[in-house]
């Protein structure tokens, strides 16, 4: 369930991004979110960039989704300042301690002039490594308020794995974040 409550982040993220210029996919993994991405945008996407930390997760992605790969650290990123229209992390930072996550949303806002979009679990989730990448393991937890505090709007999507949502509206969790397992946040930039 995790793949499709990815999926969903992924296409919400998707359509808050700019239709020009660049677009950085930070910590883009297998490429799950250039796949929705594309999908969505069909032949006029903008240029759409991927990074990672984990150089066997680039090679695994398929030619065509990105326009190019780049191996790098998200919280010291080699672009130059306002070279993206938006920067998405589609679950990313939770595989992050706190003060690099800082680190990392002080470099989205450099590399962005337009937007930045990401989603994270709700909270604290354990995960340890998983497929041989040793930057899997969870190492922090975020709460709504915390995103409030650095300028993000915050939206929340429900635990698409219980059948819970289908009773409550889905704009009920959406807005109030009421049973929600993941929180969206989008910033824009000045």
């Amino acid at each position: 369930m995790v793949l499709s409550q990815n999926v969903i982040a992924a296409t919400f993220l998707s359509a808050r991004m700019p239709k020009e210029g660049r677009i950085l996919d930070a910590g883009c993994g297998t490429g799950l979110f250039g796949v929705v991405f594309k999908a969505m945008r069909r032949l006029n996407a903008p240029t759409l960039i991927g990074c990672d930390i984990f150089a066997p997760y680039l090679k695994a992605i398929p030619n065509g989704i990105y326009d190019d790969l780049v191996c790098c650290d998200i919280a010291h990123l080699p672009f130059r300042n306002k070279a993206f229209s938006g920067v998405v992390a589609v679950e990313v930072i939770e595989h992050l301690d706190k003060i690099r996550v800082a680190r990392a949303l002080k470099e989205f806002e450099r590399v962005s002039c337009c937007i930045i979009g990401l989603s994270t679990p709700r909270g604290y989730r354990i995960r340890s490594c998983e497929d041989g990448n040793p930057f899997q393991s969870h190492l922090s937890g975020w709460n709504a308020n915390e995103f409030r505090k650095l300028g993000f709007k915050v939206r929340f999507l429900p635990d698409m794995s219980s059948k819970l949502w289908i009773f409550v509206p889905f704009v009920l969790i959406y807005l109030t974040g009421l049973w929600a397992k993941t929180i969206i946040c989008v910033k824009t930039i000045h």
